[in-house]
């Protein structure tokens, strides 16, 4: 592109210079709209480059883009690292390849293939009209509102083509991006052509130790996320179907504020009883695939359905770009892709087995809960995606079948629940003895006061909870 610039100008200077006549007015005329071209393209490329999402208007392509993006590039640039063994690794070529080993081992499955699930606890609840209407023919309205759907502004995939590039060029690529969605959906081609991944690590902090200092972006392809958008666009649609009402994210009706709400009223009237905040360690990369596939069906989805979902996640492939070198292709065998429009639809069902075990210990008077007033209704958990609240009766019994009913999530899923960070709050009535037992029983620190629930505090004290329920209200009513 600057080769180009260059010699335009250098042309437009020697017209400019040599005698006039109307032949070289009009080629003067056509090289500055080629220049001028040129020109935007260069400040969009830099503007893109420096990543100033919150700039949607350049003023022209300035040292201030520049700046930026060169200060991104030196920001990224990873001089030092441990590996998984806890040993230095300074060159780039070693650096490069304990990333990668990281990544193996993340997405290496825990799960026995022989192994067989238990999820007799998991009731049939899609019919065979919704069935129906997630296989019937896909149309090319469906795939342009999942394009219109997406941030045309994300970061370039592996092919190094943005949404603005098919926004702008639409009428040009329209019916080649139709025919390859259309195709895939059919099951006419494998998605596998589409789902290479380029991971890209975004320091966390200035003083790089190890791979947890790192927040790791998945970039891929454009027509994949709107291949993927379509089949989530129909997903979700049966959601409030199989999905229990303790858990509120991303189906369709439900609001955070219910949730935020309830766990208010619920720690406020908390007398004899205790809750637990859970923190699930990576829970995107620790989806084991067999587990999901499993749920699906027992809830009654398709098997021709469940093999189009299956598909889209068990076709990854990723490198890891490290200071401008590209790793060696990483396979999975588990993890969800975060950023893919199909994750936090498939993060649900993996949750949803959580839920129902803790539905059915309450169903069965095993795990009563909590509630709010002598005739309310009791509840055991809140889910908001992967965030979890559990409420516990101060018994011996309760605390015994939570451990056991959180060891047999984990044995089954494989998610691992971050017992250093997650944390116990009791009542104030609960004795001192009681309250170490209980810890001591989970392996969970104690705090007087749990920290913000999905960005806002509980309460604490009548007052604190007046204040900050009035204003939920009017947050929830607004």
């Amino acid at each position: 592109m600057r080769n180009k610039i260059k010699n335009l100008q250098e042309g437009i200077n020697k017209v400019i210079d040599s005698e006039g006549n109307t032949y070289e007015g009009n080629n003067l005329k056509e090289m500055r709209s080629k220049l001028g071209n040129l020109l935007d393209k260069e400040e969009q490329y830099w503007i893109q480059q420096s990543r100033v999402s919150w700039l949607k208007e350049g003023d022209r392509n300035t040292q201030f883009f520049h700046a930026r993006a060169t200060n991104r590039k030196k920001k990224n640039n990873i001089a030092r690292l441990k590996d998984i063994n806890g040993h230095w690794r300074e060159n780039t070529t070693d650096i490069c390849m304990a990333i990668r080993e990281y990544f193996q081992r993340l997405f290496k499955s825990n799960l026995n293939s022989n192994s067989t699930l238990n999820l007799d606890y998991i009731d049939r609840c899609i019919p065979g009209e919704a069935n129906d209407k997630l296989l019937k023919n896909f149309t090319d309205n469906e795939i342009k509102e999942a394009f219109n759907q997406m941030d045309p502004r994300k970061a370039l995939g592996i092919d190094g083509l943005s949404g603005n590039f098919f926004i702008e060029n639409w009428d040009v690529v329209r019916g080649d991006v139709l025919k390859l969605c259309h195709d895939i959906l059919r099951g006419d081609k494998n998605v596998d052509c589409l789902n290479d991944t380029t991971i890209v690590l975004i320091p966390k902090i200035k003083e790089l130790v190890d791979m947890t200092n790192f927040r790791p972006i998945r970039l891929y392809r454009v027509v994949y996320k709107i291949m993927a958008k379509v089949l989530a666009n129909r997903l979700k649609e049966t959601l409030p179907l199989c999905i229990s009402q303790n858990q509120s994210a991303f189906v369709p009706e439900r609001m955070i504020h219910d949730n935020i709400l309830i766990a208010h009223e619920l720690v406020h009237y908390l007398h004899k009883g205790f809750v637990i905040k859970l923190d699930i360690s990576k829970a995107y990369d620790r989806v084991e695939w067999t587990f999901i596939e499993e749920v699906m069906k027992k809830m009654g989805y398709a098997n021709e359905w469940v093999t189009k979902i299956m598909s889209c996640v068990r076709s990854i492939r990723y490198v890891v770009k490290c200071n401008s070198i590209l790793s060696e292709t990483i396979v999975p065998e588990r993890g969800l892709r975060q950023g893919d429009p199909l994750s936090p639809f498939l993060l649900l069902f993996y949750m949803e087995a959580f839920s129902k075990l803790l539905i059915h210990a309450q169903t069965n008077n095993i795990l009563k809960g909590i509630r709010a007033s002598i005739n309310g209704p009791r509840i055991n958990h809140l889910f908001f995606a992967d965030d979890a609240l559990l409420f516990i009766r101060n018994k011996k019994m309760d605390v015994e079948e939570i451990a056991n009913i959180m060891a047999s999530f984990s044995h089954d899923s494989g998610q691992e629940i971050n017992k250093d960070k997650s944390m116990i709050m009791f009542s104030t009535k609960t004795p001192e003895a009681q309250k170490d037992l209980f810890s001591s029983m989970l392996g969970m620190r104690i705090v007087d006061k749990l920290d913000n629930y999905l960005g806002l505090p509980l309460p604490v004290g009548r007052k604190n909870h007046l204040l900050s329920l009035t204003s939920l209200i009017g947050v929830h009513a607004g």
